[in-house]
C-alpha cells in the first residue's frame, strides 16, 4: 500500500534533493493508486431473509476489509431483489466495523414493488461516503431486513445476476 509523505516546505533557492523527488513520486503513486477492493459475488443459491432487524447479508462472502489512511471511503452495493409478495419491502444499510452506519430505522435504502421471482427481480443499489474513519483497517458489510411477515431474496446466480460490493478510499 503506497504511503503519503508530508514533504518539507521549499522556498525559492532551495535545492530539490533526491529525497524530495522520492517523496513526490510516492505521493503521486498514493493518489493514483488508492486503497480499493471490489467483490462480484455469485453464491450459486441466492440469499433469503425474513429478519425484521438489520443483519449482515453474508458476513463471510459479502465483506470488505480495507486498510485506509484515514480518508473518506466510498462504498457501493448493487444487487437484484424479489419478494414472495410484490407489496413486501426490503431495507438495506451498511455495517462499518460491526456498527450500522446510518442508524436510521429504514437504513440507507427501502425497496418496494419488488418482483415476485428471480426473473422479475428489481435492482437495488446504494452508494455512501463513509467519513470520520481513523487510519487503519475497516470492515464494510451490507445489511438488510424486511417488513413483518415478509420473505425477500437477493439474486446471486450464475445464470442471472451477481451481487457487487466495492469500497475505495478517496
Amino acid at each position: 500500500m503506497p504511503e503519503w509523505t508530508t514533504m518539507r516546505t521549499l522556498v525559492t533557492g532551495d535545492l530539490v534533493t533526491e529525497e524530495d523527488m522520492a517523496a513526490l513520486r510516492g505521493n503521486l503513486h498514493y493518489l493514483l493508486d488508492p486503497n480499493k477492493t471490489r467483490l462480484i459475488h455469485n453464491s450459486g443459491s441466492g440469499y433469503t431473509t425474513t429478519s425484521t432487524s438489520f443483519v449482515d447479508i453474508d458476513s463471510t462472502n459479502l465483506s470488505i476489509t480495507l486498510q485506509t489512511h484515514g480518508g473518506p471511503v466510498l462504498v457501493m452495493f448493487a444487487a437484484n431483489a424479489y419478494a414472495s409478495n410484490t407489496s413486501y419491502r426490503a431495507r438495506f444499510d451498511l455495517s462499518v466495523n460491526g456498527t450500522r452506519y446510518t442508524g436510521m430505522p429504514l437504513g440507507l435504502l427501502q425497496a418496494s414493488n419488488l418482483g415476485n421471482d428471480v426473473t422479475a427481480a428489481t435492482p437495488v443499489a446504494f452508494a455512501v461516503l463513509v467519513t470520520g474513519l481513523a487510519a487503519g483497517t475497516h470492515t464494510f458489510r451490507p445489511q438488510w431486513c424486511v417488513t413483518s411477515g415478509s420473505t425477500v431474496s437477493l439474486v446471486s446466480y450464475t445464470a442471472y445476476n451477481a451481487i457487487t460490493l466495492a469500497a475505495i478510499e478517496l
